[in-house]
């Protein structure tokens, strides 16, 4: 149920271009590799908001592959259309947080698109993620940029929480 809400809408992003449509579901087993290898996905901890027995948001985290020791990546992170703007991936995101918090993580890293996934940007933002890198990912059909969060998770101290409202 994650994966059919996380990549459907990912693949919705480029509806409206064939070409990047088609480059999108080349990159779905790379992009979306921990909900489709039974391993990955059990090594991974996923927080899910639900509707009248549907999946309608989501959130994760995993160890990073490669990455720094102590480093978890934020990942399948998804809202229904129909649910937007409700706070759920904001909930699911700080439970995936404390999850790696809790778990020992110094970090949590994430990439997400700039020119087709604002509204995410500003949720990362605004829950501590600071941008590390962008990266010009092409040009055409369209510009796609890639970007680089992080956010450092240590320990929180007596009255810190690990994801602040707004």
């Amino acid at each position: 149920a994650i994966e059919r809400l996380v990549v459907s809408n990912h693949l919705s992003l480029s509806a409206d271009e064939p070409e990047e449509l088609e480059a999108q579901e080349r990159d779905v087993p790379a992009d979306f590799g921990v909900l489709r290898d039974a391993a990955s996905f059990a090594a991974s901890a996923h927080f899910v908001a639900e509707a009248g027995g549907e999946v309608v948001a989501s959130a994760g985290v995993a160890r990073a592959e490669g990455g720094e020791a102590g480093e978890w990546r934020l990942c399948s992170v998804s809202t229904a259309p129909s649910h937007r703007r409700r706070g759920l991936a904001r909930a699911c995101c700080a439970a995936a947080l404390e999850e790696a918090r809790a778990a020992g993580a110094a970090a949590v890293t994430l990439s997400t698109l700039e020119e087709r996934m604002l509204a995410a940007c500003r949720l990362y933002e605004s829950l501590g993620f600071a941008l590390e890198r962008r990266e010009a990912a092409r040009s055409l059909p369209r510009p796609m940029t890639v970007l680089w969060y992080r956010k450092e998770v240590g320990a929180a101290g007596p009255g810190e929480s690990v994801a602040e409202e707004e």
